[in-house]
């Protein structure tokens, strides 16, 4: 079973020993609000920030760097790297 799957069954026992929580995010894609954001990056007024980048098999490390706070921008997983 990977990595990711055994942190997502086990984030309730987790979450009731250590106060910690964790929640999957489910984005329903809205094709104005993305047409805002694509705007604001080719404007310039927002600039996003990758901090780091990992293969696919490393996509429980980016979770977990992410967890701990030591990722400071976006943490991306490519799917060939």
């Amino acid at each position: 079973m990977s990595r990711i799957i055994m942190n997502l069954l086990w984030a309730p026992v987790v979450s009731l020993l250590e106060w910690k929580k964790i929640k999957v995010l489910v984005h329903k894609p809205n094709h104005g609000d993305q047409q805002i954001w694509k705007d604001l990056v080719e404007s310039g007024q927002v600039t996003p920030v990758i901090d780091r980048q990992y293969p696919l098999h490393q996509a429980a490390q980016a979770i977990q760097d992410l967890g701990n706070g030591s990722v400071k921008g976006k943490a991306v997983v490519c799917l060939k790297f």
